[in-house]
């Protein structure tokens, strides 16, 4: 169907009176609501809404889920007066431009349906609007879903300076036009993990490591007696969280102490 044709179509189900509805989105995503889930809905769409990428008759027709494209070219020109009233063809072809716009920034995602044996393809924006069935593939489109929209935000958000994505303070020093293919990839790779999209994508895959995330759960518990590796684990994980040897011991639990104390 096309993102942009889907961000038309299900307006209405998100939004009352163009306000955020999070009921009607409860209700839009069913049994499967999360708020996770709507909170990339509304992220597409205040970025959507709010982009100089956008034009005007665009938006007017991402708003009127009821009106079919004719009838929005109609209405636009209907609230100007009639010396500046448009070519209907110019601006239906208003439309389509930020329609081009949109649906090039997603590709389908792919899901076993288990009930027809066969694999669906499907725009990811209506997936994870309309989706009512749950198993381990189409959770996986979800996921691959969400980071569409992400990419789609950090394209289309022009209300940030993109330096706002980085996840540290970029030094202000005078511009250069011109870095070697070695330069700029030495400093991608210092700088790649640190933007906040990345963040986001690792909270996503930390819902993939249950046993992991509660390991790390477990050596961060204080007052639990911890032994062997998992002692050298904890301690390896407090140097990565840059928590300095005066923080260990005041973290350290009282066993921990009557060992340090019968060694002396």
């Amino acid at each position: 169907m096309g993102a942009f044709k889907v961000a038309h179509q299900y307006y209405c189900d998100f939004f009352t009176n163009d306000a955020w509805d999070e009921e009607k989105a409860q209700a839009r995503v069913g049994k499967y609501y999360t708020e996770e889930r709507t909170d990339y809905i509304r992220k597409f769409y205040e970025c959507l809404l709010n982009s100089k990428k956008m034009n005007e008759v665009g938006l007017m027709y991402v708003k009127h889920s009821n009106l079919s494209v004719r009838k929005v070219v109609a209405l636009y020109n209907e609230g100007l007066k009639e010396s500046k009233r448009e070519n209907p063809n110019t601006v239906k072809s208003r439309i389509i431009l930020c329609a081009n716009k949109v649906n090039n920034s997603f590709e389908d995602v792919i899901y076993k349906d288990s009930s027809k044996k066969k694999e669906i393809e499907i725009d990811p924006l209506e997936l994870i609007m309309t989706v009512r069935i749950v198993n381990d593939s189409i959770y996986q489109a979800i996921r691959e879903a969400e980071e569409q929209i992400n990419r789609f935000v950090e394209m289309f958000d022009t209300s940030k300076n993109k330096k706002d994505y980085l996840l540290f303070r970029m030094p202000t020093f005078a511009k250069v036009d011109s870095l070697s293919d070695y330069e700029f990839d030495c400093f991608f790779e210092i700088i790649r993990p640190y933007s906040k999209r990345q963040v986001e994508s690792v909270e996503i895959a930390m819902y993939e490591l249950r046993k992991e995330v509660g390991y790390f759960n477990y050596l961060m518990t204080p007052g639990v007696k911890l032994t062997g590796v998992d002692k050298e684990r904890r301690d390896t994980l407090l140097s990565w969280l840059g928590i300095s040897t005066l923080d260990k011991e005041e973290n350290q639990t009282e066993d921990d102490l009557l060992d340090f104390d019968c060694e002396q």
